[in-house]
């Protein structure tokens, strides 16, 4: 048996929707937080993803106005803040995570 730990927070693009996933895969038992502020650091979202180890959430983002996003993902152990952006190409929303 492997005595590793392990900590993983992985935010996947949604394909045929405006918006991503967050999969949540932790050792130990603990609150997963997300938040999503917008540039002006002003908090949009906050969500309780999970209390246990594992998780997985979509989060659709039709209702945001284009811009530059900012989401923070606490989970214990291991945390992970990213931007992504809403912008418009040609006929189609886009959502970029950087």
């Amino acid at each position: 048996m492997n005595n590793m730990t392990y900590n993983q927070v992985s935010i996947i693009p949604l394909k045929h929707n405006r918006g991503f996933a967050i999969h949540v895969d932790k050792t130990m038992p603990g609150k997963s937080i997300v938040i999503i502020n917008d540039d002006a650091g002003n908090t949009i979202f906050k969500d309780c993803l999970t209390q246990n180890t594992m998780a997985e959430k979509k989060y659709l983002l039709r209702e945001l106005d284009n811009g530059k996003y900012t989401v923070e993902i606490y989970a214990k152990g291991h945390d992970i803040k990213t931007h992504f952006y809403i912008y418009n190409k040609g006929d189609k929303r886009v959502v970029d995570i950087i």
